[in-house]
């Protein structure tokens, strides 16, 4: 989605599993639509009607206050420790599928199919390595991964 993602909005009055569930659908919609249009979705509280929301109220600065939990320790993370976290983190879906498609020459379709399970983009992969019509193995594996 365009536009800036991030800002939480708060949904009240919502008194069953069924709701959240439509007021969850409408809000995505609603929200995609702002960011489509290249717009902000402001930070806000908002009243579930039963079908749609409206706005309450709009947080001016910053929203919401947060309180420390009194059982936990503060802790401070060097950027040592996060680098070293990072490096050792495997490669992530979305940026293998990127992968996929600089180096495969994939479309984003199938590098996101190949990518929704780690064994399917292993497999993908290792068999990649001996045959280099990379469309045809693509097919191939989601083929097999639908079949079984």
């Amino acid at each position: 989605m365009e536009g800036r993602e991030g800002q939480r909005v708060e949904v009240k009055n919502i008194n069953s599993f069924k709701d959240v569930e439509k007021a969850l659908q409408f809000e995505i919609i609603r929200q995609r639509q702002i960011l489509k249009s290249g717009g902000d979705v402001p930070q806000e509280t908002r009243h579930w009607t039963g079908k749609n929301t409206v706005s309450l109220r709009v947080k001016k600065r910053g929203g919401l206050r947060y309180f420390p939990e009194p059982d936990l320790v503060p802790m401070e993370v060097s950027d040592k420790l996060v680098a070293r976290m990072q490096k050792s983190m495997p490669e992530l879906p979305r940026a293998r599928a990127h992968r996929f498609q600089k180096q495969y020459n994939l479309s984003e379709y199938d590098s996101e199919v190949l990518v929704s399970t780690k064994s399917n983009a292993d497999f993908f992969e290792e068999t990649a390595k001996i045959n280099t019509n990379y469309k045809d193995v693509a097919n191939w594996v989601m083929e097999t991964s639908r079949a079984g």
